[in-house]
């Protein structure tokens, strides 16, 4: 698998090692979830913005429900 080097402050790489010693995972998976966690939260929150946006347009909405 390609890797790459990023940089990130001292505090946040002992959070990383402290979240990996706790669940027994290397760095990269616990990482690689938080990504996928703050990914899946971004979604859920534009799709949220989107049927608020619906739902203030009656005329949408009623063709929606």
């Amino acid at each position: 698998m390609p890797s790459t080097s990023i940089r990130i402050d001292e505090n946040a790489l002992a959070v990383l090692r402290e979240l990996a010693r706790r669940q027994g995972q290397p760095i990269q998976t616990v990482l690689r979830q938080a990504i996928d966690h703050y990914r899946r939260e971004q979604f859920l929150e534009e799709a949220n913005a989107a049927f608020a946006k619906l739902k203030d347009d009656s005329d949408a909405w009623a063709g929606e429900r």
